[in-house]
């Protein structure tokens, strides 16, 4: 990459000094790279590790005289840089060795992860919910015959399916991770993986990735099982509430597909946990502030408006069924 910049770069004599300094300061990371590739041969990790904390101090000093003669082909962005630094100090301050094997159990939840959170996860809790109110109108069920209110049954089915779905979980990604270690190698929970938190890019274990994502997981099944109810109650069909549930993840897609952005929309992807994690959801684009904590919060109020909604709904048609029955009881 070094040599390709070099070649589209004009000499050091006659150019401004901010020019000047990028060159020498290319030069510099040339010489670094070079470096780390010694070092990773020798498995040397100090010396790489002093050299990669080095070199990103020196591409991010290019990015603060502003790129100056580089082709935007050649231009690192900001976060891969501030990904990498926090990476590299995170191994630096717990003292860890670099993990050499290219797939790890530990590696494989972290992808695995990604690879079911946002539209897979929606579409499995709205595929096994979609007829979470209205098969006990069409079948007898155990909480058919039991004297309880309306909002008394919504929250036990929805705490049953909540129960159900985190022990798929659970076992699903156990199995999944012995499984891994079986064919690969155990990997290390202790090894870095970078986060998005409080505006700047962290590391932390992977174990406690996988706790965050969980507890993150276990919070969106609630929202998307009281949604479920909604539609239910809405659409009282089984189908309407997984296509209307799918069609209203992807509206700030199809926005964005026609040329409309509009960034309020995008607070829709705010259940793909995983990619708020990681600082790669298209909702950060749009609000920068936005963190694991704040879609936890966000995820957590949107419940209780569409548990306050769904009890409003039920009270209007009981006063509703009230006023029907007071004529009839007066004559």
């Amino acid at each position: 990459m070094y040599n390709s910049i070099f070649n589209q770069m004009q000499p050091l004599d006659g150019v401004s000094d901010i020019e000047y300094e990028i060159g020498l300061n290319l030069r510099e990371q040339s010489s670094l790279v070079n470096f780390q590739v010694w070092y990773l041969r020798d498995k040397d990790w100090e010396g790489y590790l002093e050299n990669g904390l080095e070199l990103s101090q020196l591409r991010l000093r290019v990015h603060e005289l502003g790129n100056l003669g580089l082709p935007p082909n050649m231009i690192i962005p900001v976060n891969e840089i501030l990904k990498e630094k926090a990476f590299l100090t995170y191994i630096d301050e717990h003292h860890l060795e670099f993990q050499m094997d290219a797939i790890t159990s530990s590696q494989y939840l972290v992808e695995a992860l990604g690879t079911i959170s946002g539209f897979v996860f929606l579409l499995f809790i709205l595929m096994f919910a979609s007829e979470i109110l209205i098969f006990e109108a069409r079948h007898k069920s155990v909480l058919k015959g039991i004297p309880l209110s309306f909002m008394s049954k919504v929250h036990s089915k929805v705490m049953v399916s909540f129960i159900c779905i985190s022990l798929f979980l659970l076992v699903g990604f156990g199995l999944g991770g012995l499984f891994a270690a079986w064919q690969s190698s155990p990997g290390d929970f202790a090894a870095p993986v970078v986060i998005y938190q409080g505006g700047e890019f962290i590391a932390i274990s992977t174990l406690k990735f996988y706790l965050l994502v969980m507890i993150g997981f276990f919070l969106v099944t609630v929202f998307l099982l009281y949604l479920t109810v909604l539609l239910n109650i809405v659409f009282k069909n089984a189908y309407a509430t997984i296509m209307f549930g799918l069609g209203v993840f992807f509206i700030p897609d199809i926005f964005s597909s026609v040329g409309l952005h509009v960034s309020w929309l995008h607070t829709i992807k705010l259940i793909d946990i995983h990619a708020i994690l990681l600082g790669n959801s298209t909702v950060q684009y749009s609000f920068s502030q936005i963190d694991y904590t704040y879609a936890l919060i966000a995820i957590f109020i949107a419940t209780l408006i569409i548990i306050s909604v769904i009890y409003g709904i039920n009270k209007k048609n009981y006063l509703e069924k009230f006023k029907q029955k007071e004529p009839s009881s007066q004559s």
